[in-house]
């Protein structure tokens, strides 16, 4: 069970569609950060470095986004112990870190990115709910390309890799070839040319499997809605999302879901690498 510092989840009907558990004793920026994701996110907060470690522990599904301080309050270090403790225990899950106050963070920033934060917030007060939630949303895709990128690192071929980490990290701009071979700098042939030497795959199925996994990804680790992913990854609408999952792995989204979508991915995924001609 959560304990009570954990602020009750905020529900005027919204679907919420992710979990944060914020380490911020603040007041004022309690406040901000509930008034923000509301109707967007669970919110739970913790008090203290034991309480978020424990909150981190016990619950079934872990949260999209852990969100800590970049500074220690009463050593004023760099909290990138904790961050590397969380990116081991929690690796499903991004992390953004809050600076409080106008000090040079520089040092600690680095220090912090290093260990495993994918974002940052400073919080202004001429920034909207907007503002914040992009920050959220940026880290959870950051994660996701991550954590992806290191499960299709271990079935596709090296020579591949900086085509599916491009697709990875930027969903919304590689939806077709000529983008994807834009966003790496080569000619669109050089892709085909290289699918051709070292996988069964054409390049529009690499592609399309590539941006399925960021959508097993966010199946099993939200409960964001196929409209919502379809939207978040640029899909022409959730219908188009929903048949391409079908046909490529044979499941339905809610399907997927129950099966543990990321797992059922990669399998299909070998099987179809395994048994191409």
């Amino acid at each position: 069970m959560r304990g009570e510092s954990a602020l009750p989840r905020v529900n005027d009907g919204a679907t919420q569609s992710f979990e944060v558990i914020a380490l911020l004793d603040l007041p004022h920026l309690r406040a901000r950060l509930a008034d923000s994701l509301k109707s967007h996110a669970a919110l739970f907060f913790a008090s203290s470095e034991p309480d978020l470690l424990a909150m981190l522990r016990s619950d079934v599904r872990p949260a999209s986004v852990i969100l800590v301080p970049a500074v220690d309050g009463n050593t004023g270090a760099a909290t990138d112990r904790l961050v590397r403790r969380i990116a081991v225990e929690r690796p499903r899950a991004a992390i953004v870190a809050w600076c409080p106050g106008p000090a040079n963070y520089t040092v600690d920033l680095r220090a912090l990115t290093a260990a495993g934060v994918h974002q940052f917030w400073l919080p202004d007060p001429h920034d909207g709910g907007v503002v914040l939630r992009s920050i959220l949303l940026k880290a959870r895709q950051v994660n996701a390309a991550e954590y992806m990128m290191k499960c299709l690192s271990q079935i596709l071929p090296a020579e591949l890799h900086p085509f599916v980490e491009a697709a990875l990290e930027s969903p919304g701009q590689a939806t077709t070839i000529r983008a994807l071979a834009d966003l790496v700098g080569v000619h669109r042939r050089t892709i085909f040319n290289r699918c051709r030497r070292s996988s069964p795959l054409s390049p529009t199925q690499l592609l399309v499997w590539v941006r399925l996994a960021l959508v097993a990804f966010h199946l099993e680790n939200t409960a964001c809605t196929v409209e919502t992913i379809a939207i978040d990854l640029a899909y022409p609408s959730s219908a188009a999302l929903r048949n391409t999952l079908k046909r490529y792995t044979g499941h339905r989204a809610s399907e997927l879901r129950e099966r543990g979508p990321i797992d059922s991915l990669l399998g299909r995924l070998r099987e179809r690498i395994r048994w191409c001609p």
